[in-house]
């Protein structure tokens, strides 16, 4: 009887999982614009928070994995900046961002080691985000803003009200945003979907057709943030330890060489259909960068100089819930700026910043040692390899995410830090699976 309840319990786990993959990143469109009713807001709160219940009531404990008592720590640093907070409610809204998608790495790592369900999960979230991407570029170059504007988005008129939906010097041509609020956070959804893809593309069967039509959704997004972190990730992560793989097998410079070729004839081909349209906003975002006349790139690269001189004026923060686009929304007064990494130091400090910011660290240093051990021989071949091969997607996604937390305040996204710490406990899963084999 025990025994069965637990089976169902952990059945729930399971479903509560493949309802959280598949519609977080529907999120902005299905329960903010379609059904804007201000509670189906907590439905990705309520979920996280039911399964750890049922992790704990089927435990009678938790196990705290790789990154708990990190995660533990970040919850310590909120709670005391929530307390002293001197907007509470706005600061506690904050709060919820931050912390509860750390949640699904501790459901993920205390359920069953169950390799084939996780597959699954990855499965899901793979072909969602092609559907979406898909969904994406219809909706922006045929359906148009005016079927965003149908469903509930704020409108200027006939237009979006947020300048972010349209690129610089080409207003009324709307940026692929798909079902997220805003098309920088849809590139970076793309660019996290490309690196999992990428390191598992044997997994799929039509692999290499994804990854051409998450590419062309990447750069339809037009985020040079989004496609700039992805590049740099796959450089560090995959070509540099691949290089001699990349040069002398040749199943594999096959492999590139059709990905490229398949990418280069998709991109001309939709862009023919639009009269040109893609290339010449393109080049214009990239021209716009380089002779500094984009007012966007300007202010992101300023923002990486000035709040410097503040932080360190403050190395407590400015407080809790004063700071960022969030808060904007509420108060004037908010103090603004573009890069993640210092609006976590403007929110919680230098040191619990750092706190935040040791997942990704540590996962990107994590592979970097297991290319060390590699290179100097001084670990057990095998091993190494094994721990590199887990870390791969980690470090990939780390990376990213530091890139463009340098830029952008995209770290104040829910679907974002839920995808980091879903892959963070998937990779360790299959590791102490693998181990546990050995």
């Amino acid at each position: 009887m025990i025994k069965k309840m637990c089976n169902t319990k952990i059945d729930i786990i399971k479903m509560i999982l493949i309802i959280l993959v598949l519609f977080m990143p529907t999120h902005r469109m299905l329960f903010d614009a379609v059904l804007p009713w201000k509670y189906d807001n907590l439905w990705r709160d309520m979920l996280l928070i039911l399964g750890i219940v049922i992790v704990l009531a089927i435990n009678k404990g938790i196990y705290l994995g790789r990154h708990g008592i990190n995660i533990i720590l970040m919850w310590i640093v909120c709670g005391i900046y929530l307390f002293f907070s001197d907007r509470f409610v706005l600061a506690a809204n904050l709060a919820r961002t931050y912390l509860i998608p750390t949640l699904i790495y501790f459901i993920v790592i205390n359920i069953r080691k169950d390799e084939k369900f996780i597959g699954i999960l990855e499965k899901i979230f793979v072909y969602t985000a092609v559907i979406l991407a898909i969904f994406g570029m219809v909706q922006a170059f045929i359906l148009g803003e005016g079927f965003l504007i149908a469903l509930g988005y704020e409108a200027n008129g006939e237009y979006l009200a947020s300048n972010s939906f349209y690129i610089s010097h080409f207003f009324g041509r709307q940026r692929v945003t798909s079902t997220f609020a805003a098309p920088n956070i849809c590139g970076l959804y793309f660019g996290m979907v490309i690196i999992v893809l990428i390191y598992r593309i044997k997994n799929y069967k039509y692999g290499v057709v994804l990854l051409g039509i998450m590419l062309f959704g990447l750069a339809t997004t037009f985020s040079r943030s989004a496609m700039l972190g992805t590049a740099f990730a796959l450089l560090v992560v995959f070509f540099m330890r691949n290089i001699s793989k990349i040069i002398l097998k040749r199943s594999t410079t096959i492999k590139l060489v059709i990905i490229v070729s398949l990418a280069v004839v998709t991109f001309f081909g939709i862009n023919y259909m639009l009269d040109g349209l893609i290339t010449d906003m393109l080049k214009s975002s990239v021209m716009s960068v380089v002779k500094s006349t984009d007012p966007s790139a300007n202010k992101h690269m300023e923002d990486l100089v000035v709040p410097i001189k503040t932080i360190i004026q403050n190395p407590l923060g400015l407080g809790f819930g004063n700071n960022g686009p969030m808060v904007l929304e509420y108060y004037k007064d908010a103090n603004l700026v573009e890069s993640s990494i210092y609006l976590l130091m403007y929110d919680f400090g230098i040191i619990g910043a750092l706190i935040f910011l040791l997942p990704y660290v540590r996962s990107i240093f994590r592979f970097l040692i297991s290319m060390y051990r590699k290179f100097t021989q001084k670990f057990d071949n095998v091993i190494a390899d094994k721990q590199r091969e887990y870390e791969k997607i980690p470090a990939g996604l780390a990376i990213l995410l530091m890139v463009v937390s340098l830029l952008l305040p995209s770290l104040q996204s829910f679907e974002i830090l839920f995808v980091f710490y879903l892959f963070l406990a998937i990779s360790e899963i299959r590791e102490t699976i693998d181990s546990e084999r050995r």
